[in-house]
């Protein structure tokens, strides 16, 4: 009963501990940061973004009143939220330090920004109407502000867009919004013209933001002011089709008392000016870009300025057809010598004057009626130049650079003679040279000259004779036309000399020769080395041999093989250093250059072979001179034979006598063996060569042993100690006497051959026994 008390306190201890961890979310704690700091009063706006539920906001002013937590706390505040943001908009909003008091909620980002901004002030309607020289102006403004409004008011030229391009002023003042207000103003200031535009701007400082608003009205109005100076005498005006410009001048006419010129001009009837512009008193030249294709008719406007006044217009009318009275021809490039001008002034009475310009030569005419003219062009570069005057101040320039060009191109093929080319590949590249930027048509192949007039063209070849054409045309269209042949043979003979013998065909039978012989010896050679090769080192003596002597004749066939290489290598040497060569040359570049690819190949092949000759007489060399282990002694020069001596069936000596030992596998032992009873003396080791050793034999008074053979060894090794002074013994029995060891026959410790009973020598390789 106690176990289940305590189970029950504890849980409701955890119980209460857990109920106020989840309900502190919900009632999360205000808090209060500084937000902005003014020094002097204005319209404040403030933007609290967040992300869930719209937070509990206000602002506390410096003087410790809120804005925003209750309603009307700080009045003119207007308090929006677009389900995203909350806005206040706190209108003359005092200086010093602010702060924002805030409850996030459920929000987990939120951001506050703050901007100051500015009632919105605009021109509701305006309207205006001349009446004499004055101008009476009613306008309705709107504003919820208190800040005193400007307003300005002036009479605009507007473009076909409605944009203002020019104003003057008529008049500034201080507005009322809220209502419809009426102004007069005095034109005696303003310039004639027929399509003025009421023009209006407001503006105020709304809590310390500057606002504005403008408005222009809806109908013209026209003025003519009785005191506007009269207009100038006139201007020039050029229609250039060559510059595409129309050109202005007033440099004749000109008003000194001018302050300024203003200039428009009008197309096709339209009532806005697309160019327009004012310059200074001492511009008289007015230069403007036109494409003339675009407009049937110019009209041209040109006014002065004095003293704020602006004169009547000068106006001049341009007829574009007129240009069309003269004919030149359009084309950049042509082979012509001649350029025609034709004209047909035939609807004037008068002549009309023309100032004729080719190359900088001018030339003054009168053409009348319908005619031509007939223009010498030089070769290459021309500049025609055609201007003809319908009227005293109206001009047209017609004309333009012509390239003419009316000799053929030349063209030169490198190849190409009185003979056919002979080839035996299947394609051929041709090379020639022709002017610069001509185009080059060779069957159904077209390339473009370089800049210095060469082309290539690969042309494919069928056996046989293949007749080609080529073309070259100039840009003006000049032609030039050669034919050639190109014959494809169906093999190629490389003549040297007269003689079309190559010595290179004689090398298969030189190298079958010189690999039989070669095998021969080496098998010969392999047969003799090996059968004597019984000593211990007598397979390595026959190895190397063998090696040696199989390097030295590859390197005798590679010296062959390059002996011929250079024979070929020379003998197409002096033939492409040769006269006829080079005139051989002339009738087939490509067999040449392939001859000369040739000697090459050849020449290269030659210096390879020299070197595979070169390597293997080298391993030849070393081969031979690598060390073999030998005997039981240094190698002695090779002495003169000694004559064959009859073998000796016994030897009987009081004294000694030798008896050779059985041959049998070299012991390394290196102490004396063992006396061979009953032999009084001690037997000497044999070597480590396989070199027999000889017993001593019994004696009848103590001598030191006779001295053993030497045997030879690559190394020179101790001579075995005399034997022990043997006891004195009694004579062995007479049968022992009698019947002394057989002989076994001798061998060679260097080269394994059968030596000969009693020789120094070995007959063979000359070693000292």
């Amino acid at each position: 009963m106690k176990k289940k008390l305590f189970s029950l306190l504890l849980a409701l201890v955890l119980l209460a501990g857990v109920i106020p961890t989840l309900a502190m979310p919900a009632f999360a704690a205000e808090k209060t940061e500084d937000l902005f700091r003014l020094t002097e009063k204005r319209n404040m706006a403030v933007r609290i973004t967040y992300d869930t539920a719209a937070p509990a906001v206000y602002l506390i002013a410096p003087d410790g009143k809120t804005a925003g937590k209750t309603a009307g706390d700080w009045q003119g505040l207007r308090r929006e939220d677009d389900g995203k943001a909350i806005y206040l908009y706190v209108p003359e909003a005092t200086a010093g330090q602010w702060k924002i008091c805030y409850d996030k909620g459920q929000n987990k980002d939120m951001e506050v920004e703050w901007m100051p901004y500015g009632e919105v002030l605009s021109i509701r309607s305006l309207s205006g109407s001349a009446d004499g020289g004055t101008l009476k102006v009613k306008y309705l403004l709107s504003y919820a502000g208190t800040s005193p409004i400007s307003y300005t008011v002036s009479a605009a030229v507007c473009d076909e867009n409605g944009n203002v391009v020019g104003k003057e002023e008529l008049g500034t003042g201080t507005a009322v919004a809220g209502k419809e207000e009426e102004l007069s103003f005095s034109l005696s200031k303003l310039n004639t013209f027929d399509k003025w535009r009421l023009h209006m701007e407001v503006r105020t400082v709304s809590g310390g933001v500057e606002v504005f608003d403008s408005l222009v009205a809806d109908a013209p109005f026209a003025y003519t002011n009785p005191n506007t100076p009269e207009a100038m005498d006139g201007f020039d005006a050029l229609v250039d089709f060559i510059d595409s410009s129309l050109r202005i001048d007033w440099s004749k006419t000109r008003k000194y008392m001018a302050d300024a010129y203003i200039l428009a001009v009008f197309r096709d009837g339209e009532a806005e000016p697309f160019y327009s512009q004012r310059l200074g008193e001492d511009e008289t030249v007015d230069v403007i870009a036109a494409d003339h294709s675009t407009a049937a008719k110019y009209r041209i406007e040109l006014r002065y300025e004095s003293h704020g006044v602006v004169s009547q217009p000068v106006t001049a009318e341009v007829d574009l057809a007129l240009a069309a009275l003269v004919t030149v021809p359009t084309e950049e490039i042509t082979t012509a010598a001649q350029y025609r001008i034709s004209y047909d002034f035939s609807r004037f009475t008068e002549a009309i004057p023309a100032v004729l310009t080719v190359n900088g030569v001018e030339e003054e005419l009168s053409c009348k009626g319908a005619s031509s003219l007939s223009v010498q062009l030089q070769e290459y570069d021309n500049e025609i130049e055609f201007v003809f005057s319908v009227s005293d101040s109206l001009h047209f320039r017609k004309g333009g650079k012509i390239w003419t060009d009316w000799k053929a191109p030349t063209l030169f093929l490198y190849e190409v003679g009185s003979t056919p080319v002979s080839t035996t590949k299947s394609e051929y590249t041709l090379v020639g040279k022709t002017a610069s930027g001509c185009t080059v048509t060779i069957g159904e192949q077209t390339v473009t000259a370089d800049e210095n007039g060469g082309f290539t063209v690969t042309l494919p070849l069928k056996a046989g004779k293949n007749s080609f054409t080529v073309t070259a045309q100039s840009p003006s269209g000049n032609v030039s036309t050669q034919s050639f042949v190109v014959e494809r043979r169906a093999a190629a003979v490389v003549e040297t000399e007269g003689e079309g013998f190559s010595i290179l065909s004689l090398l298969p039978l030189m190298l079958a020769l010189l690999g039989s012989a070669g095998l021969t010896v080496f098998v010969l050679l392999a047969v003799k080395s090996f059968g004597k090769s019984r000593a211990a080192n007598g397979t390595a003596v026959a190895v190397r041999n063998v090696v040696s002597a199989s390097l030295y004749f590859v390197a005798a066939v590679l010296l062959v093989v390059t002996v011929f290489m250079a024979v070929e290598f020379f003998t197409l040497h002096g033939t492409v250093n040769s006269a006829d060569f080079y005139f051989e040359a002339q009738s087939s570049v490509d067999e040449a250059y392939a001859l000369m690819e040739e000697e090459n190949d050849a020449m290269w092949t030659m210096i390879l072979w020299i070197g595979l000759t070169l390597g293997a007489l080298i391993l030849a060399i070393v081969a031979r001179l690598i060390p073999v282990p030998a005997g039981n002694g240094p190698k002695a020069p090779k002495p003169p034979k000694a004559p064959k001596e009859k073998k000796i069936k016994k030897q009987k000596d009081s004294a000694s006598f030798e008896a050779p030992a059985p041959f049998a596998p070299p012991a390394p032992v290196a102490e004396p063996a063992p006396v061979v009873e009953p032999a009084p003396a001690a037997e000497p080791a044999p070597a480590a060569e396989p070199a027999p050793v000889v017993e001593p034999a019994p004696v009848a008074d103590p001598a030191p042993a006779a001295e053993p053979a030497p045997v030879a060894e690559p190394a020179p090794v101790a001579e075995p100690a005399p034997a022990a002074e043997p006891a004195p013994v009694a004579d062995p029995a007479p049968a022992e006497k009698e019947a002394p060891a057989p002989q076994q026959p001798k061998f060679c410790g260097n080269c394994g051959a059968k030596l000969s009973e009693g020789a120094l020598f070995c007959s063979s390789c000359g070693n000292k026994i």
